[in-house]
């Protein structure tokens, strides 16, 4: 939650003609990702969705998923926060 100092700074430099924090993400331009990253994304994610269904059930075998999910490389932070909600 903004405090209200954080609000009379963005208004002051809206005045000025700055751009704050919040409107500088805006304006971030989405790339491309590495086709590496990408294939690493998907198996990151099946490989935490098969981990998170078997937990429950055989704690071994899922350590195992687990550590081979941890093991990929080029795996973006996005999709790891994603994984994070499955």
């Amino acid at each position: 939650m903004k405090d209200i100092n954080h609000f009379l700074k963005e208004a002051d430099a809206k005045a000025k003609g700055k751009k704050s924090d919040g409107d500088k993400t805006k304006e971030m331009k989405a790339h491309h990702a590495k086709e590496l990253e990408q294939l690493n994304d998907k198996i990151y994610f099946a490989l935490m969705d098969q981990y998170k269904q078997t937990r429950k059930t055989d704690r071994e075998a899922a350590s195992k998923i687990l550590e081979k999910a941890q093991k990929l490389k080029n795996v973006s932070t996005r999709a790891k926060i994603g994984a994070a909600y499955l």
